[in-house]
């Protein structure tokens, strides 16, 4: 799955059900943490899902990326 899908079958449909129920928490925590993770997805991607990306720099690439993009981020 990439990024987009990831977006598009997850993140969106996530946010949207808890916009339907504003005062249900699980819904909304599941809406964060998928809207959080995109740009985890992005870098995965972009770095051809290598099997040995250590976390660390995942994470650096990702923050990187929120810079740049800010509007990917919540």
């Amino acid at each position: 799955m990439d990024a987009l899908e990831f977006f598009e079958k997850i993140a969106k449909p996530n946010y949207e059900e808890a916009k339907r129920a504003p005062d249900d928490l699980r819904l909304l925590w599941n809406a964060v943490v998928s809207l959080n993770t995109i740009v985890e997805f992005v870098v995965l991607h972009r770095c051809n899902y290598e099997a040995d990306l250590e976390r660390n720099e995942l994470l650096k690439k990702a923050d990187k990326y929120e810079k740049r993009f800010q509007n990917l981020t919540i």
